[in-house]
Parts: structure tokens; sequence; C-alpha cells
């Protein structure tokens, strides 16, 4: 007898099996067995079976886990599906994904360890399509198109890792380029004071992070407490973040990403007299700078009466400091206007960088 309940004889004078409508709802309606193949199966050559399952997970239950080597996808056909990470002890979810979702269909593709776990919310059934129903109908898709979802795949997966590590990630440095995203975008003044509502903030890193209300008010106060941000009540008594500083807090993002990497912001380690004399560089350009075609510059006689004016101690050793910091350079004279002494090209942005970087890095370094 063959698959089906057909006798050869059967196929043979074409005769067919008789079943009623009835009988034939009831055998399509049983789920036959788990389709993987199992390591005794492998071992005697027995063939797997190529049809699709369905299977019944409890609340709680885990579908999958990351890392593993994915065997099989699911479609889900009832309940919910939470999709996380964990690093550590910590567990952050991704998505919750419920009927008519297709999941663990990327290992099946690529053949990769699954990126994320996967656990049942609730009762939730699904259908089983193991590796070998899948590759059977992608043996039927054309070549081209086979490399084509292969390059897609490909590309998806390297966004979700660095899309999940962002998420997993999801620290205080995080926390604080988002606040100078949504400042930027809907702060009603350049400075941020007219304050971000906080129900606004936590919907919007819901939405777009999947981080809980109780954690991202943790890294709030983490914010706080460097001064980089404030809660106030506006006039309508809701609760609002204002960023007095919002290039600080963009910088304290930087510096974080900077010191997991073992690196260092520009101009740390520049000595404070140096320092100082670069306040009198800054404030001697923004009073009397010159254009060139290599940039902008101030004569050394300029710089002589700023730091006369602001009682800055000056030695060379300081402005040699600075040249070899690479944050001012030293020019030739100018033959046209050789009393002024010599010139000192330097870059605005990153001037005001280092010295912003002075102020805050204190704050920055707190262990809060």
């Amino acid at each position: 007898m063959l698959s089906g309940g057909l006798h050869r004889s059967q196929l043979k004078t074409g005769k067919r099996n008789l079943l009623g409508r009835q009988e034939s709802e009831k055998i399509s309606s049983v789920s036959p067995p788990a389709a993987t193949p199992s390591h005794e199966t492998l071992k005697t050559g027995a063939r797997p079976v190529l049809q699709e399952s369905i299977k019944v997970f409890k609340p709680g239950e885990v579908l999958f886990n990351e890392g593993e080597r994915g065997r099989e996808m699911f479609i889900i056909k009832s309940g919910k599906v939470s999709i996380f990470k964990k690093e550590g002890d910590l567990e952050t979810e991704l998505i919750q994904l419920g009927a008519g979702s297709v999941i663990g269909e990327m290992s099946l593709l690529d053949n990769m360890p699954r990126s994320a776990s996967g656990r049942a919310l609730e009762e939730t059934k699904v259908t089983l399509i193991n590796e070998l129903i899948f590759n059977s109908v992608m043996e039927k898709v054309p070549l081209w198109l086979r490399g084509v979802v292969k390059i897609i795949t490909s590309r998806i997966r390297d966004t979700n890792k660095r899309v999940g590590k962002d998420v997993v990630k999801f620290k205080e440095s995080g926390l604080a380029h988002f606040l100078y995203l949504l400042n930027t975008k809907y702060g009603k003044s350049k400075e941020g004071l007219a304050g971000l509502p906080i129900r606004f903030v936590f919907y919007e890193i819901l939405k777009t992070m999947r981080q809980p209300e109780s954690e991202v008010r943790t890294l709030l106060s983490k914010l706080m407490q460097r001064e980089l941000i404030q809660l106030e009540q506006n006039e309508k008594g809701e609760e609002t973040i204002k960023i007095p500083f919002p290039e600080a807090l963009e910088l304290f993002n930087e510096y974080s990403q900077l010191k997991v990497l073992g690196k260092n912001l520009p101009g740390s380690g520049i000595s404070e007299n140096a320092l100082k004399l670069l306040e009198c560089v800054l404030a001697a350009g923004n009073a009397s700078a010159q254009q060139s075609d290599k940039g902008d510059f101030i004569y050394f006689h300029d710089l002589m009466n700023m730091v006369r004016t602001q009682a800055v101690e000056f030695d060379e050793k300081y402005l040699t400091e600075l040249q070899n910091r690479e944050v001012v350079y030293r020019l030739e004279a100018d033959p046209a206007n050789s009393k002024m002494g010599e010139r000192f090209q330097f870059e605005f942005s990153k001037v005001e960088k280092i010295l912003l970087i002075r102020n805050w890095k204190n704050k920055f370094e707190l262990q809060v």
C-alpha cells in the first residue's frame, strides 16, 4: 500500500479510493507529527514527513532561542508571541506578533543562528514549516530569484543586528541622543527651554525603542544628576523635560560611545593653562578673525591683547602644546602686515567643541 491509502492495483486500473466528504474532513483535521527529522530518523535513513504540522504553545513556553540553529519557521494562527533579546540578565522585548505573522524564516533562508528568541504570551497555535518543506518549495523558485532573496535576507539580518544592539544597549547615551533628536525636531526654541512633554517622550521611546517608562525614568534621573536635563512643570501642570544645553547632550552620547571603544573625546588631555590660552584664541577670533584661502586666522598681536585683557598666563610652551595637538596652526607673518606678527589658523567649531568638552567632562565622568 502507498501513502494516502492507494493500492498499486488501483493506480493501474485508475480506480479511486472513495472517501466521503465527512471522512476526508476528519482525516485532514488530524495534525500529523512534527516534520523536523530526528537524530534516529537520520541514522536509519527513513525519510522525514514532508507535511506541515500544527502545534500549540502554552503561555510562557519558548518557541525558539536566540543563537540556536533554526530548522523550522512558524506561522501564527492564533495567540501572541513576544520576540526578545537577552544580554546577561537583561531581557529586552523587540516586538509582539499576532495571528498571520511569520517568524523564524530568516534561519531557513540563510542557515544562520537565530537572532532573537520567541515566547508565547498566551495560548498560541502555530503552523510549523520545517526545512525540508521549505527547501522543496524553494527548489521550484527560479535561481535568480533565490539569489535576490539571499541578498535581501543578508541585508535584513545586518540591519536587525545594528537595531537590536542599539535596543539592548539603550543606556544613558542612547536616551541622550534620542532627546537631542526630539528637541531638534519638536523644541520650540534653539535652547530647548520650551520643554518636551514627558508623556510624549515616553510614547516616542516606547514606540521606537520598546523601552518601558520605569527604565526611562531611571535614565532621566541620571541625566539630571549630570545637569544635562531639567524636569519641570509647564503652565498646564504637565511634567516636561527641558534641555538647556542641547550640544552638551549630544556630546555626552559621543563621549559614551568613544569610552566603549577605549577612546577619548577631541582635546582630552590638554593642560588647563593651554585651554585658557585657547579661550583667548577663540575670543580674539570672535573679535578680529581674518579669512584666507586656508581658513580663519588671528594675528599674534591680537592674541596677546586678549591674553592681557583676560589676565591669562602666557608661555610659548602652551602655544606649542596646542600646535602639537593640531588645534591651532602657526603661519608665517603676512609680508603686507608684518607688524601684527605671526598668524595662527584654527577652526571655530573645533575650538568650541574642545572648550565645551573641558566644561562638561567632569559631569560626564560622574558615577551615577
